[in-house]
């Protein structure tokens, strides 16, 4: 029972059902959500096919029930999204979870692996006019995402749709280097893009690895370097703001406030930045 209670407090529901039931009372306090799977690990070809499966069904589903959901914030209501501006439907994917043999070593063949699939679940989000964020996972497939990103980012069918999301995690040493050249991608091929910015979740296990392997450690090793670098990356992403809508993923009070305070001197609008908090975390 203790279990169960734990984890109701972070995950929306244990099917499509009763998470539907989760998001529609999360808009009534006036919050909007984006959507994943938890479990989303896949050591066969199999399990990914049921991966997609699940997350297509998942697109089906909130396809249907979003036509019942009032747009949050009446006054812009006739845009039919989120505060004028966000796509009431929004899912978030972890590439790995679409290709079970996904390895750094084989780069071409693990980006064209997830494609495949990713393609696919990107159409179907397109088509109900939803979004769809490229979640971040380890260091060792960073690289990998972001050049899925890119791909499906700019597929001729695709480029006119701008609900595809990436994200950058500011623990990550190289983490900035990203953002310049994502940034700069973006201006070359005129491509619109969102990004969500968080610090990252995998610090433990990239310090352990990096031990066990004798390599440089690929994460910040203080608490303060990384909140430092996640308020550059912000600043930088404010600062393009023309290009880039910015989703600040932290529930940091000093952070939260940064984002905000920088983005008011910079005179960035209020629909090229939101804040995203993990369910169950945060009030």
């Amino acid at each position: 029972t203790q279990v169960e209670e734990m984890a109701r407090q972070f995950i929306i529901g244990q099917d499509t059902a009763e998470a539907v039931k989760t998001l529609g009372r999360l808009r009534q306090d006036g919050f909007a959500a984006v959507v994943d799977l938890l479990g989303e690990a896949t050591v066969s070809e199999g399990e990914a096919d049921v991966c997609l499966r699940t997350y297509l069904e998942l697109v089906e589903t909130l396809r249907r029930e979003q036509l019942g959901w009032a747009p949050l914030t009446p006054a812009v209501a006739d845009s039919g999204r989120d505060w004028g501006y966000a796509p009431k439907l929004q899912i978030s994917v972890k590439p790995t979870s679409l290709y079970s043999q996904a390895n750094p070593m084989d780069f071409e063949g693990s980006v064209r692996g997830i494609l495949v699939r990713l393609r696919p679940l990107y159409e179907a989000v397109a088509d109900a006019k939803g979004f769809l964020c490229i979640d971040m996972e380890s260091s060792a497939c960073k690289d990998i995402t972001l050049e899925v990103y890119r791909r499906l980012r700019a597929e001729p069918r695709l480029r006119a749709y701008p609900g595809l999301g990436i994200v950058l995690q500011a623990y990550l040493r190289e983490a900035e280097r990203d953002l310049d050249a994502l940034l700069a991608w973006s201006r070359r091929e005129r491509l619109p893009m969102h990004l969500r910015l968080v610090k990252g979740a995998y610090w433990d296990a990239e310090v352990a690895i990096a031990g066990q392997k004798g390599w440089r450690v690929p994460v910040w090793l203080g608490k303060p370097e990384t909140d430092a670098c996640f308020e550059r990356m912000a600043r930088r992403t404010l600062e393009a703001a023309d290009i880039c809508f910015l989703a600040c993923g932290s529930h940091n009070i000093r952070s939260i406030a940064a984002v905000l305070e920088t983005a008011r001197a910079l005179g960035v609008s209020g629909d090229r930045y939101e804040f995203q908090v993990l369910y169950g975390m945060a009030r």
